[in-house]
């Protein structure tokens, strides 16, 4: 399933009290908690240098505003009472600075980037249109644009991540929680972690979609809220807004329609505090389609304009429920089982051909190529005749008698219902040596509809579109291959020889660098 995304949120216990008016360090925090960050650092150069909650308002402040060294030199004296109902702001600070400690950082538009020296360092040209476009996507949905530039941080280690993010390790571990949105900025740990990637440009969308509900919901929005706008959104900065129209992959569709038959649907309490804490990548994969469903039944019901209501209702009165239904003229509780009512309609289908083929986070995986299409999926790996006949074809393919490896390729397809992406690919290398390039493409195409996120398909799409002279395909591809693994050289190559051809030397010339930089492993 694809990778595994959350929005922690804090939960503070703060006053609001202040006497006479005159502001205070305390109101400072209860602003951050609501995610009101400009009128948190508006209000905060007005409270006086004897208030003894201003440092520790001032630290939180630079907290969020990523300023960890200012942010630990703010801190009050170790054990003021002030320093006790935030007990664990102290070592958060300890452990992003610890965690970030000698990263490179580079502002572009209206983000600021941290990364590691290394492989990392090539993420920021490839996400900028990514963070650009949905930022003004979500400026239109809900009227809200940071003033500051947004921190955004990749972290190449996993030790890394979890020590800024602060989540349990087997939490990231069991659920592939790659990406957070924490403290008002984003923690990424680097697609390098798992072998075939992640859609880690999607990813970063869907976490700043996280932040600007955040904060057009004073940090009101429920996770399960939280987590279906997310989800639905994290498209729209290649795809536009597309408002009731859904779609899930073919293996979340699968599950959800198996969940409806079955009545195992999880129900959005247990979704709380995180997605992070279910029990598999698979029961979050079903929480995530769930929610995802329930946005977009209510993105059709009541389209951007009533979506963008109920934010502000909850905003007001920190309750979403009680907003859908006003927004959506109901009473009750009427939304949720309206929406059930809605989803047992939805003609979801049990997908006999479609598996899963989650991958498990492996340090520098990403950066391991298999150019022959050798390795083994899933799919093949758990059925032995498919395994069997797939082995005969790779030898028969490597001593030069294609017909034959096709023809064993053929059994092993047969062999099973569930269709593998991996065999997909030999088939079509196969095919492409034979030259019957058309029939490969049409192949693989077929494939990356069951699944889109298995990137060596991708990649091979890219190859046979760049040779058999479709330079737009070709680029299409090549791009969509980079926001799934930038750590495989494949795409880039394509996409400089595409450039060098169309003489877009500047585009060609950052390509050949991060080739070099890819291929002679220079970090």
């Amino acid at each position: 399933m694809r990778r595994i995304l959350l929005i922690a949120l804090l939960s503070l216990s703060v006053g609001t009290a202040h006497a006479a008016g005159e502001p205070r360090g305390r109101e400072v925090v209860r602003l951050l908690d609501a995610t009101r960050m400009a009128a948190a650092e508006a209000m905060l150069a007005k409270v006086p240098d004897d208030d003894e909650w201003k440092p520790l308002a001032t630290a939180l402040l630079l907290f969020h505003q990523g300023d960890y060294p200012g942010a630990e030199a703010a801190l009050p004296v170790p054990g003021s009472h002030e320093e006790e109902e935030l007990a664990w702001l102290r070592p958060r600070i300890a452990a992003a600075s610890f965690a970030t400690a000698g990263f490179v950082e580079r502002r572009e538009q209206n983000f600021l980037y941290r990364f590691p020296a290394g492989p990392e360092s090539i993420l920021v040209d490839y996400a900028i249109d990514a963070l650009e476009g949905q930022r003004a996507a979500m400026a239109r949905v809900l009227g809200v644009a940071p003033e500051r530039p947004v921190v955004i941080e990749f972290f190449g280690r996993l030790p890394d991540f979890v020590a800024a993010s602060g989540l349990p390790a087997e939490w990231v571990e069991t659920t592939n929680t790659v990406a957070i949105c924490k403290w008002d900025r984003m923690l990424v740990l680097s697609p390098m972690h798992m072998r075939r990637g992640y859609p880690w440009k999607d990813t970063i969308a869907h976490e700043y979609v996280h932040l600007i509900v955040s904060r057009a919901s004073g940090n009101e929005a429920p996770v399960w809220f939280q987590e279906g706008s997310a989800k639905v959104m994290e498209s729209w900065w290649r795809k536009g807004p597309r408002p009731g129209d859904f779609e899930l992959d073919p293996y979340s569709e699968s599950m959800l329609a198996t969940a409806k038959k079955d009545k195992s649907l999880i129900p959005f309490e247990s979704m709380h505090p995180s997605m992070a804490a279910l029990p598999s990548s698979d029961a979050a994969g079903l929480a995530f389609a769930e929610v995802a469903t329930a946005i977009d039944f209510i993105l059709g019901e009541v389209g951007e304009p009533g979506y963008r209501r109920v934010v502000e209702q909850t905003a007001l009165h920190g309750d979403v429920m009680r907003a859908i239904d006003e927004v959506m003229g109901l009473h009750g509780g009427g939304f949720e089982k309206r929406w059930r009512r809605w989803l047992d309609a939805q003609p979801h289908q049990v997908r006999a051909n479609v598996a899963s083929i989650a991958q498990t986070l492996e340090s520098g995986a990403g950066g391991e190529t298999d150019p022959e299409g050798t390795e083994l999926d899933p799919v093949l790996l758990a059925h032995r005749a498919m395994q069997d006949f797939t082995r005969l074809g790779d030898l028969l393919r490597t001593r030069g008698h294609l017909e034959a490896a096709l023809v064993e390729y053929n059994k092993a397809a047969g062999a099973q219902t569930l269709h593998s992406p991996a065999l997909a690919n030999k088939q079509a290398r196969t095919l492409q040596a034979l030259g019957r390039a058309d029939f490969a493409r049409d192949l693989l195409k077929g494939s990356v509809d069951l699944y889109p996120e298995f990137t060596p398909t991708v990649t091979l799409l890219a190859e046979l579109a760049w040779e058999g002279g479709d330079a737009k395909e070709a680029e299409i591809r090549a791009w969509q291959a980079i926001g799934l693994n930038p750590f495989d050289p494949g795409p880039h190559v394509i996409l400089a020889q595409i450039y060098a051809a169309s003489e877009r030397a500047t585009e060609a010339q950052r390509e050949n660098k991060v080739i070099e930089l890819l291929t002679n492993r220079g970090w």
